[in-house]
């Protein structure tokens, strides 16, 4: 699959992750008699938006820099190239990092814009909605990540 495809597939079920787990978030509230759509809604997006920077993060700084570093190195074997293992540090550095500051921007601006703000129904969308967006995004950086170590290894260059 070439890499177009799986930004595109990638970007698709982040997507549907989000709504995903807003709606059950949403549906579990809502059988317990907590109607709080707008704190579902606002936490899946506050959620979405770093997801989506941290794809950005991911293929321009994380995976192409990996795939830039082996290509640039022609022949030669450098010592300075990053493992995929530091790639992979790098990624989850990073994304944390955007969470860590939208859902801090989210948590301040949120109670600001919607007037009856409650916490549990915003903080039980984050963690969950957090906690699929978190699978997708880990599973394909780690296929990405497989896929430019076996392209790496197998061509003729880096022998």
């Amino acid at each position: 699959m070439n890499r177009s495809r799986v930004i595109g597939l990638q970007l698709g079920l982040l997507i549907a992750a989000a709504f995903a787990g807003c709606g059950i978030v949403g549906s579990l509230l809502l059988a317990f008699g907590v109607v709080a759509w707008w704190e579902v809604l606002a936490a899946g997006l506050i959620c979405l938006v770093p997801s989506l920077l941290a794809l950005v993060w991911n293929e321009w700084f994380v995976v192409g820099g990996f795939h830039r570093s082996h290509a640039d190195a022609g022949s030669a074997v450098n010592a300075g190239q990053p493992s995929p293992g530091s790639a992979q540090a790098m990624s989850a550095l990073g994304g944390m990092g955007l969470r860590m500051g939208v859902v801090a921007t989210g948590i301040i601006v949120l109670p600001k814009v919607i007037p009856d703000w409650q916490t549990r129904p915003f903080f039980y969308s984050v963690l969950v909605v957090y906690l699929f967006l978190m699978v997708i995004e880990t599973a394909f950086l780690l296929y990405e990540l497989k896929q430019l170590t076996r392209t790496s290894a197998a061509s003729p260059e880096s022998r």
